[in-house]
């Protein structure tokens, strides 16, 4: 799975690179900051931009930078991420992605298959997904849904969880878009890690905003990217 992943972005992003018309339809640039409720310590800032690129009416390629800054364990992880992303049409989505992310000592690489679907006020995304990392392997996946109200304000639910890692997150976030392109967000949920001597299983709170740009107003996917899911680490 992981070759045949590997290959089929490898294959957008060269096409991508070689084809007569490039356009950039889409980018974001994102801030947040989250924190356990429970011990502020575990706390988490977050920087990422992501720009999207279309060579064919159904062919697309997504670029992911991201940083996270971690207060507990005073480390840095930054990311760069992939996606080949395939459009059945406006509203469906289908696309693989790589993520090579270094933190905590190690080296991984965050592979797998991912959709988006948008139907009517309500927009669906979910990945799974393989970890490589230096000390061990494991699973990953995760689901959200999007509830876009009339007047600019949207709710969100999602779960995401890494097995062997002990890592859980489950939240429910609130936006709102002040303009068509920016947008701010509040978020609480329950996140738990139990891994390299650190135990934590508390709710938390975050909050952040998101600048959109490009005619698509944004990017297809969201960032995967492990660092991100947890509060604090």
């Amino acid at each position: 799975m992981f070759k045949s992943i590997i290959t089929l972005t490898s294959f957008v992003l060269f096409a991508a690179s070689t084809a007569n018309a490039i356009e950039a339809v889409g980018g974001s640039a994102r801030v947040d900051f989250s924190a356990f409720t429970g011990d502020t310590s575990f706390r988490r800032l977050g920087f990422e931009g992501s720009v999207e690129l279309e060579f064919s009416p159904f062919l697309n390629a997504q670029i992911d930078l991201g940083h996270n800054r971690a207060a507990y364990t005073g480390a840095n992880a930054t990311n760069f991420g992939a996606h080949a992303i395939y459009n059945f049409d406006a509203y469906n989505s289908f696309g693989a992605f790589v993520t090579r992310e270094n933190t905590l000592g190690q080296h991984m690489t965050f592979y797998g298959l991912e959709f988006g679907v948008e139907t009517g006020s309500i927009e669906y995304e979910g990945y799974f997904g393989r970890v490589n990392a230096t000390r061990d392997d494991m699973n990953a996946f995760g689901v959200s849904a999007r509830y876009l109200m009339i007047n600019g304000l949207g709710i969100t639910g999602s779960y995401a969880e890494v097995n062997r890692l002990g890592v859980t997150r489950t939240s429910l976030k609130m936006d709102r878009e002040l303009t068509r392109n920016v947008n701010l967000f509040v978020e609480a949920g329950i996140g738990k890690i139990d891994t390299y001597g650190v135990n934590e299983s508390s709710p938390f709170v975050g909050i952040g905003g998101k600048v959109n740009f490009g005619r698509e107003r944004g990017t297809t996917f969201e960032q995967r990217s492990l660092s991100r899911m947890i509060p604090g680490f």
